[in-house]
């Protein structure tokens, strides 16, 4: 009698989960216009490792952007945002700090490119951005789970360390970064950053010489040269750096402060103050210190 009535209990329990109702019988609501297709699997785009690079017509002037879009200006980040790729998209809006458009995109790309670590790595990129580095460290994890040689998340694993002032961990992430892939140049620029924040001027240096055989052009790359140079007190050589660029990079603040400290040391007052002045304080950023403590260096209230 017990088993008969589990029986039944059961029953009863399927028959209420799965009911399909009498023929005929209409449903009100919302769900009259699902179908059959609605639940059709979305088909998951193939990942191919050599494509996982920023297209060359944003590219193409600077060294690293390829492998970030974190430098690139507002019209190229716009430009970049106008390719065929949603993960590009994305990030290019999370960079124009767009994000509620940028997750919209990213999440209805979700089944098509789960498996890809670009995509995980980006959606990392754009929490990072937003000071969520919690978010970001596991998204950038997550990246890695699908693919432990994936340099760009090892990276930016670095970076979160930095920021969060452990630049032991940083390092060695970035050392493994340029380890799995020799031809990354973004670990070894942050490599090279965190050589000259210390003093060890000549790793810098041999790096950034690397770096800029690889593209003469890039800013950054240039700033760096330029700030050994410097710290060697061959002011003359880092003018020649900063010769290179042209007006609107000079008043990029962690550009354009460098250039008027060396111009200052080598004499030239008064060109320091007029490169000073010039520069896009609205951009100062976290940079305030210095930019303050080389005005009053100069001699501009």
């Amino acid at each position: 009698m017990i088993k008969m009535l589990i029986l039944i209990f059961i029953a009863v329990v399927i028959s209420g989960c799965g009911t399909t109702g009498k023929k005929g019988v209409k449903l009100d609501g919302d769900f009259d216009e699902i179908e059959n297709k609605d639940f059709k699997a979305i088909p998951e785009i193939e990942y191919i490792e050599h494509e996982d690079l920023f297209v060359d017509e944003v590219s193409q002037t600077d060294a690293l952007s390829k492998e970030s879009l974190a430098r690139l200006p507002e019209p190229k980040l716009q430009r970049a945002g106008k390719v065929d790729n949603p993960i590009s998209k994305g990030i290019s809006l999370c960079y124009q700090r767009r994000f509620t458009e940028a997750f919209k995109l990213l999440d209805a790309a979700y089944f098509k490119y789960k498996g890809h670590p670009s995509y995980w790595n980006q959606v990392g990129t754009c929490y990072f951005l937003q000071g969520w580095n919690r978010k970001a460290f596991l998204f950038y994890n997550k990246a890695r789970d699908l693919n432990q040689k994936y340099a760009p998340a090892i990276n930016n694993l670095g970076v979160i360390y930095q920021r969060e002032g452990n630049e032991q961990k940083a390092m060695a992430a970035f050392d493994k970064a340029s380890e799995i892939n020799s031809f990354s140049m973004t670990p070894m620029f942050n490599k090279a950053q965190i050589f000259l924040k210390y003093g060890f001027i000549e790793k810098a240096r041999r790096i950034f010489e690397v770096l800029h055989k690889k593209n003469n052009s890039d800013v950054d790359v240039i700033n760096g040269l330029a700030l050994c140079q410097l710290f060697n007190g061959n002011t003359g050589n880092a003018l020649s750096y900063y010769s290179m660029l042209d007006d609107d990079t000079l008043e990029i603040p962690h550009i354009g402060i460098n250039y008027a400290l060396a111009l200052k040391m080598s004499g030239r007052a008064r060109d320091a103050v007029s490169v000073f002045e010039d520069i896009n304080r609205k951009k100062i950023g976290n940079m305030k210190v210095h930019y303050t403590r080389v005005g009053k260096y100069l001699g501009v209230k």
